[in-house]
């Protein structure tokens, strides 16, 4: 069970570095959708948020 944990929480530090990536690739492009891009993300945040509870409260 822990390893599993370790592992969910080095995959999602990862797709958060890459969200993180893609929304500073979005500003280069146009400063315009900056807005967009950190409604987006904390989409993700609060999915990723959602899941970790769910993965929690499965243990």
């Amino acid at each position: 069970m822990t390893k599993m944990n370790v592992t969910t929480e080095i995959m999602l530090l990862f797709i958060i570095i890459i969200l993180t990536l893609v929304a500073f690739m979005f500003k280069a492009i146009s400063l315009g959708d900056t807005l967009i891009v950190t409604m987006l993300f904390m989409g993700f945040s609060l999915l990723i948020q959602k899941i970790v509870d769910v993965k929690n409260s499965e243990d």
